[in-house]
């Protein structure tokens, strides 16, 4: 990237500057809508989840039409995304109904924000229940359930 930004004149700096941090700030919004709703595990609590378990838990999908499709980038699939990283995300949302049938034959959430906006509402709300509980937030918890502060974390 130095060397690319070196040769442009300037105004093509600025324009790439601009450009790149726009994708990148659709991209972070995006990932945010997908991933901040869900609930933060622990390692042990992922371990004993297991693969399967653990990306329905974490992840959610937002509904999405042929324009917020487009939008999200096929992110809207997030679900499917972290089973079948590899997959184009074209693909991906011919693999929906299969999801959706397994999680239900085993019990596992399969969570869907009703599109953009609901999808931010829900991550405003984790937003504000973090403040809420921010002695929980900071706390630890091994794997024995006792907590430590992150004072303790730290000390050699």
């Amino acid at each position: 990237n130095a060397l690319i930004l070196r040769s442009l004149e300037p105004s093509a700096r600025v324009a790439y500057f601009v450009i790149s941090n726009t994708v990148c700030g659709v991209l972070h919004l995006v990932l945010n809508m997908n991933h901040y709703p869900m609930p933060m595990l622990s390692f042990d609590t992922a371990m004993d989840l297991g693969f399967f378990r653990f990306q329905c838990v974490t992840t959610l999908n937002i509904a999405s039409n042929g324009w917020t499709s487009w939008y999200y980038g096929g992110l809207e699939n997030q679900i499917e995304h972290h089973l079948f990283p590899l997959m184009p995300r074209h693909n991906l949302p011919k693999i929906t109904e299969r999801v959706k049938k397994l999680c239900q034959d085993h019990a596992v959430p399969f969570t869907v924000a009703a599109g953009f906006f609901d999808a931010n509402n829900k991550v405003m709300k984790t937003l504000n229940n973090a403040t809420r509980n921010i002695d929980v937030v900071l706390s630890r918890k091994d794997s024995h359930g006792n907590i430590s502060t992150p004072s303790e974390l730290h000390e050699e």
